[in-house]
């Protein structure tokens, strides 16, 4: 099976506005879920359109996908407080700097950390191999944790098999995320046998040291660029992800919003978002591996 096939499931979508597709992709493909996702913020605030309803639900994963934490312990019974959102299952575990070389070589250490708990993570598997999951890794207090999110666990309890791969997934010990990176989606395949599989050496060309490839990609000038947009500092945060075609890197739009929690954009950061938003259309990002799904920055500017 190529790397492709493995991964469609992850950066699939074809939605009728490019908002949609992007839920979709969100969504893993599941374009139920994204319609009851865009209903609900069609519900909240009914004068919005489509495009508008999808893009506040993108925003609103992205801000809360990651904190929310379920107890695995204990089936699922009240959903109320999840039931309008979809949470990623997370089973955190602080990693060690010591445990694994640096994110100068991304292949090689994708490949030394997911190996001690390869037997585990087949073990867990009842279907058919190679299965590839998800895996969420965050900046934390003490280090890097590492946790498999469980979408669409808001409208059901985890499964036995989903239980034992995210504790599995939980054991990865990575060293700390390079300066700037905030979370990092990867992929693991897990395979029958011990040898793992991973895109060719040439797919990482781009993004073999994490470090210089975000310093790359947001170099200087594009720095200098976001800083002009405002008049003080701040931390922009961006998204790099990829669909079937391309690299994105695009801005969530709740970091613009109103302190006071309503989903409205004063004035001012409209500007700001709108004229960041064409600083970064002249950004030309190399094709992302496809065991790398999803990047979060912050970035600080300041004039």
């Amino acid at each position: 099976m190529g790397l492709r096939k493995l991964f469609s499931g992850w950066f699939g979508g074809t939605g009728s506005t490019a908002a949609e597709d992007r839920l979709v992709d969100r969504c893993r493909g599941d374009r139920e879920l994204a319609e009851r996702l865009i209903n609900r913020e069609l519900t909240r605030r009914p004068g919005l359109s489509r495009a508008k309803a999808s893009e506040s639900a993108v925003d609103r994963w992205n801000h809360e996908r990651w904190s929310t934490a379920v107890d695995t312990s204990r089936p699922v019974r009240d959903t109320r407080d999840m039931r309008l959102v979809t949470v990623s299952l997370l089973l955190s575990l602080a990693g060690s700097a010591a445990a694994a070389p640096g994110w100068t070589d991304v292949p090689d250490l994708l490949a030394r950390t997911t190996a001690p708990i390869a037997d585990e993570l087949r073990a867990c598997v009842k279907g058919k191999l190679p299965k590839t999951i998800s895996v969420i890794l965050s900046r934390g207090t003490s280090g890097t944790t590492a946790g498999m999110p469980i979408y669409g666990l808001g409208y059901r309890g985890p499964t036995p098999e989903e239980r034992c791969l995210g504790g599995a997934a939980a054991k990865l010990a990575f060293p700390e995320l390079p300066a700037e990176i905030d979370q990092l989606l990867i992929g693991v395949v897990i395979v029958r046998d011990t040898t793992p599989i991973l895109p060719p050496d040439q797919a990482f060309a781009d993004w073999k040291d994490l470090a210089t490839a975000v310093t790359t990609l947001i170099d200087a000038p594009m720095r200098g660029t976001l800083a002009a947009c405002d008049g003080k500092a701040r931390t922009v945060r961006l998204v790099v992800d990829r669909t079937s075609k391309k690299t994105r890197v695009w801005l969530p739009a709740w970091q613009f919003h109103s302190p006071t929690g309503d989903g409205t954009t004063p004035p001012k950061e409209q500007r700001v978002k709108a004229c960041m938003t064409k600083a970064l259309r002249g950004i030309s990002a190399p094709a992302l591996p496809a065991v790398l799904g999803e990047m979060q920055l912050a970035i600080k500017v300041s004039r």
